[in-house]
C-alpha cells in the first residue's frame, strides 16, 4: 500500500470509517503516475483484477482514486460490469482535469487542486532557495485543495425517480453495445 494511501486509510478509520484499499502491485501498474491517454484512457492493465475488487465491495460505497486517469478507467469498468456509478459506486477523482472528468459517463466528480496556488508556492520556494543558496534546506509547504467540483459520479440523490434513473443507464449501456 502506497503511503498516501496509508494516511488516507488511517485518517478514514481514526474518524470511524472503514475503508478498504485496492492492492496495487506497482510491477504490474504505474497508480496515477502515467500521462500516457492510450494507456490509461482504455481499459487498465489490471482491469480483471480491479474488476473483481469493486465487485467485492459492500454496496453502496464511495470511492477515491488519487487521479483522475484511474477515476476515469474505474467509472468505466463499472459501467462494462453493469455496475450503476453513482447509486452502487460513488466515484470522485483528484486533479479536476477538464478532458477526463467531462468524457466519463457519468461526468466525473474530482478534487481540484489548487494548482495556481501550488506553481505560486513553488515558484516563492524556488526563489527562497536561490537567494540562500542550496546548502538551506526549503520550508516544506503544504496547499491545501481548491475544492471538490461535484458532478454525476458522486450524485447520489437521483434527480429523476429511480425507475427512469435506471432505464436512462440500460439506455446508455445498450447504446455502446453491452
Amino acid at each position: 500500500m502506497a503511503r498516501g494511501s496509508a494516511r488516507f486509510a488511517r485518517r478514514l478509520r481514526r474518524d470511524g470509517f472503514s475503508c478498504a484499499v485496492y492492492p496495487g502491485d506497482s510491477d504490474k501498474y504505474d497508480f496515477g503516475k502515467s500521462d500516457i491517454i492510450s494507456d490509461t484512457m482504455s481499459p487498465p492493465k489490471d482491469a480483471k483484477r480491479l474488476s473483481k475488487w469493486l465487485a467485492s465491495l459492500p454496496k453502496p460505497v464511495s470511492l477515491f482514486s488519487p487521479g483522475d486517469l484511474r477515476a476515469w478507467q474505474v467509472v468505466a469498468l463499472c459501467r462494462s460490469e453493469g455496475i450503476d456509478v453513482p447509486r452502487k459506486v460513488a466515484v470522485l477523482g483528484l486533479d479536476n482535469d477538464m478532458l477526463i472528468c467531462g468524457s466519463s459517463r457519468p461526468m466525473l466528480s474530482s478534487i481540484d487542486p489548487n494548482t495556481r496556488e501550488i506553481g505560486r508556492t513553488a515558484a516563492e520556494t524556488l526563489a527562497e532557495m536561490m537567494e540562500c543558496g542550496v546548502s538551506k534546506m526549503p520550508v516544506v509547504r503544504q496547499v491545501p485543495p481548491f475544492r471538490v467540483v461535484s458532478r454525476a459520479s458522486t450524485e447520489t440523490f437521483p434527480v429523476a425517480p429511480l425507475p427512469l434513473g435506471r432505464a436512462r443507464f440500460h439506455n446508455e449501456k445498450r447504446a455502446q453495445g453491452h
